[in-house]
């Protein structure tokens, strides 16, 4: 019986490479009382069904959008930093606001690789409408009433 592929670099003792496999989401709170949660399974394969949404974008400029984000130390050196990042565009009072939700300890790794450029698929406004499951204005899928009713494992 052979058994399941592990992620690249896969430590069976970090949490976050355990659950790795699990349904996830992103959680983007601006600050001012809304909030969005993003359906991270649903984005990839957005952006995999988009390949021309996959282009570089210079790390230090990810960097410096993603200060907020929580990154576990311990896992940045288990993950696989060949694997694109994945970002979207909210439309925030009428203007785009780009936000990394998938990636972020991968972005650590390539900093401390000193990599220069990262591979990021990003969606545009209307892709990125399809993958929010739970918005100010209400739950969007079936992830989004679970997140809205507690049920939802934040990632």
């Amino acid at each position: 019986m052979s058994e399941a592929k592990k992620p690249t670099g896969f430590d069976p003792r970090c949490a976050k490479c355990r659950d790795a496999s699990q349904e996830q989401f992103f959680t983007y709170d601006l600050g001012d009382g809304r909030l969005w949660h993003f359906d991270v399974q649903r984005a990839a394969e957005v952006a995999r069904a988009h390949p021309e949404t996959l282009g570089l974008v210079a790390v230090a400029d990810l960097l410096e959008h993603t200060s907020r984000n929580e990154v576990d130390p311990e896992h940045v050196p288990h993950v696989d930093e060949t694997i694109p990042l994945l970002a979207v565009t909210l439309d925030v009072d009428g203007s785009p606001f780009a936000i990394l939700i998938d990636g972020n300890h991968r972005l650590r790794k390539l900093v401390a690789l000193g990599v220069p450029d990262a591979q990021v698929y990003w969606l545009d406004r209307e892709q990125t409408q399809t993958v929010i499951a739970l918005g100010p204005d209400g739950p969007r899928s079936e992830l989004g009433r679970l997140i809205q009713q507690g049920q939802g494992d934040p990632a």
